[in-house]
This record gives structure tokens, C-alpha cells and sequence, in this order.
């Protein structure tokens, strides 16, 4: 039997459950913010060892200020996505089993036994949330940036 949207969506929250792939909005950079003001302030009043421990005070409250602040695709995809936008997820991984012979929940769950195609899958479902959204995601435990190649900052003229 072919696969319907709600299959491959279910397929995709579940690859994003087993890699605890998450998301930060937007605490990453007020972490940042924090341990860096920090560590400039510790470094004006004491110099060399005040970067030190201005940098862990400051890293310390940027941790303690964001936990339980990253939020898991899987609940995106479910519960943030619009319909417009969950066709759209559903038809990127569609394309991708299309591109691989596989037309039934059978077979894609032998085509995810491979650790690349997973790779491959997931970075789908990265560019793909992340061109709707615009997130800073966290997966196993390292945090990765990606930045939009389709609306690129514009360049300031003289």
C-alpha cells in the first residue's frame, strides 16, 4: 500500500525522536549574550582572572537561564507546522524514498536500518524545517547553526 502524508510525517517525527533532534528559538543567542557581557565585565574589573570567571559566572547563568528551553522537531512537526508547511516536509522525504524505489512503510523501514540514508533524511528534514522556520537545532548533544542561503543578508553600500 503507498504511503500517505501522515505516514511519512510519522516516519520523520519518529527518525527525529530516536536522534533527539531539537531546536533552540532564539536562547542560544541570549546565552551567548549573557556569557559575553559577562566575561567583558569580569575582564574590565580584574582583569585576566576576572575573563576567567566572568566567563563561567556568565556561561553558568546562560545554561541555567535556557534549561527546558529547546523543544524537539518531532513537536514541531506535530503540534507548530502548519498543513501547508507539513506538505511540505512530507513531500521533500517523499521525493527522497520516490528517488530510492521505496513506495510502501515496508520498505522504508528497511531503507532507515542504514545509517547513511538516515544521515541523508535528517538533513532533509533540517534544510526543510529549517527553510519554514528559521532554528538553531541541537542534535546528539552539538549544537549546529545553519544559515539560509535563500534570503541572504544584504551587503551595505558606500
Amino acid at each position: 500500500m503507498p504511503i500517505n502524508t501522515q505516514e511519512v510525517l510519522s516516519v520523520v517525527e519518529q527518525l527525529c525522536e530516536e536522534e533527539n533532534l531539537r531546536v533552540a528559538f532564539k536562547e542560544s543567542l541570549k546565552g551567548g549574550a549573557i556569557a559575553g557581557s559577562s566575561t567583558v565585565i569580569g575582564g574590565l574589573l580584574a582583569g585576566p582572572l576576572g575573563l576567567a570567571l566572568g566567563g563561567a559566572v556568565g556561561g553558568l547563568t546562560a545554561a541555567f537561564l535556557s534549561q527546558g528551553k529547546f523543544k524537539s522537531v518531532a513537536s514541531i512537526i506535530r503540534n507548530d507546522l502548519t498543513p501547508a508547511q507539513k506538505e511540505r516536509l512530507a513531500n521533500s522525504v517523499w521525493v527522497f524514498l520516490r528517488n530510492r524505489s521505496v513506495w510502501d512503510l515496508a520498505e522504508v523501514s528497511k531503507l532507515l536500518c542504514s545509517p547513511s540514508v538516515k544521515l541523508m533524511l535528517l538533513e532533509i528534514v533540517i534544510s526543510t524545517v529549517f527553510a519554514v522556520v528559521g532554528i538553531i537545532f541541537q542534535w546528539r548533544k552539538k549544537t549546529r547553526r545553519m544559515e539560509s542561503l535563500e534570503n541572504p543578508t544584504p551587503s551595505s553600500r558606500a
